[in-house]
């Protein structure tokens, strides 16, 4: 097989082998917002299971695939403050306590602690206001 002239895509083939249909997903989770809106819940559903594939297979390719599936309700949340943002007035759902990660993954958890505050903030982007950025230090730094 010929390599693509693109080096971003180089690298995808080169370091997510075997995880490339969450790489797909997540693209496709984006299309899917390009239809007219308002949008379905399955549209938003497949946005979200988009960002939650993308983060599993992170998890799986980096150092802990045993945390794979705890990082998903993270990019669920991420993937509705986006939908938040975009389309204001969504409905809030009940929101269970995002699980806990390894120290490896606390990144994936600034992710979904901002973004769960976002959304309780009525969709407001991540770094919406003054306390965003010490809202993710303390994430960064406990993990809650």
């Amino acid at each position: 097989m010929r390599q693509p002239a693109d080096p971003l895509l180089v690298d995808l083939l080169d370091h997510w082998d075997g995880y490339l249909k969450a790489v797909v997903a997540f693209i496709d989770g984006w299309e899917e917002l390009l239809d007219q809106r308002p949008w379905d819940e399955s549209i938003r559903t497949r946005f979200q299971d988009g960002h939650a594939a993308a983060f599993e297979a992170l998890a799986r390719l980096g150092t802990h695939p045993d945390h794979a599936v705890q990082t998903t309700a993270h990019a669920r949340e991420w993937g509705r403050a986006k939908l938040a943002v975009i389309e204001p007035g969504l409905e809030r759902e009940s929101m269970p306590a995002l699980p806990s990660l390894p120290k490896d993954l606390r990144a994936v958890a600034i992710i979904g602690g901002l973004s769960r505050r976002a959304i309780l903030r009525g969709g407001k982007p991540l770094f919406g206001d003054r306390l965003s950025p010490l809202v993710g230090l303390r994430l960064g730094i406990f993990g809650t």
